[in-house]
């Protein structure tokens, strides 16, 4: 299939806004996953969802820090 109808970006759209992923989206669009994301982003449609997909129960979700590196002995290791 060449291009984007319009039919093809309003399925694209409503899949998208349904929650599905870029690799269902493009899947059942039979287009690659990184095509379907490239039309989601000229459409300015991927900067809502990335900002929802960082919170969990309306709270912003943090990372816990990284844990200092430990060091290394050869004692613990023979």
């Amino acid at each position: 299939m060449s291009g984007w109808t319009e039919d093809r970006v309003g399925v694209l759209l409503t899949l998208w806004r349904e929650g599905k992923s870029a690799s269902q989206v493009a899947g059942y669009l039979k287009v690659t996953r990184n095509a379907a994301i490239g039309k989601l982003h000229r459409m300015g449609e991927l900067g809502e969802r990335k900002a929802d997909a960082r919170r969990w129960n309306g709270q912003q979700v943090r990372r816990q820090p990284a844990s200092p590196p430990r060091a290394f002995s050869w004692e613990q290791h023979a």
